[in-house]
């Protein structure tokens, strides 16, 4: 069940029969949240939409949704998953740096970046635009340098402007 990365964790998953892949496209206003929502309901796989709206960016939901798929993440028992996030929590892996990283296979900076080519749903009829669900935020305290790594809810509100309630 090892796996070292997000892509062979999506090959496992499917490997194991906990992964659909969605090819046709789906509406990113409230069509796409739909769908998420009625298999979560229904306990069913992480879904892989290939085409989320008009885009070419693939969209992966509802990863951990179960305690099986949680379970497979940790690499453990279903019923060991609280131990055994509690024991990786009290011993986190130091960052290792690296020149690139699969990350940075596409990178854009300044003038170039448009963050409206991200599929970036709008999940339900009371959200106020489009979001990015879960994004990693790393900082670095200016004086201590301090790191931290945080998971916030974006609201995309132009090509180069996110808003975050941190």
């Amino acid at each position: 069940m090892t796996y070292s990365g997000l892509r062979e964790f999506i090959d496992l998953l499917e490997e194991q029969g906990e992964l659909a892949r969605v090819s046709v496209p789906v509406d990113l206003n409230q069509e796409l949240g739909a769908i998420c929502v009625k298999s979560l309901r229904a306990a069913g796989p992480a879904l892989f939409f290939e085409h989320p709206g008009s885009s070419d960016i693939p969209l992966l939901t509802n990863l951990l949704a179960t305690r099986r798929r949680y379970a497979m993440a940790l690499e453990c028992e279903q019923g060991e998953t609280q131990r055994e996030w509690n024991r990786r929590a009290d011993t986190p892996i130091p960052p290792v740096s690296v020149e690139q990283g699969a990350c940075q296979e596409v990178v854009f900076t300044g003038a170039d970046v448009d963050l409206t080519r991200l599929p970036a749903p709008i999940w339900n009829s009371l959200d106020g635009g489009p979001y990015l669900t879960l994004s990693c935020h790393h900082t670095t305290h200016p004086e201590t340098g301090v790191r931290n790594v945080g998971i916030y809810r974006n609201q995309v509100h132009d090509a180069q402007t996110l808003g975050i309630l941190a």
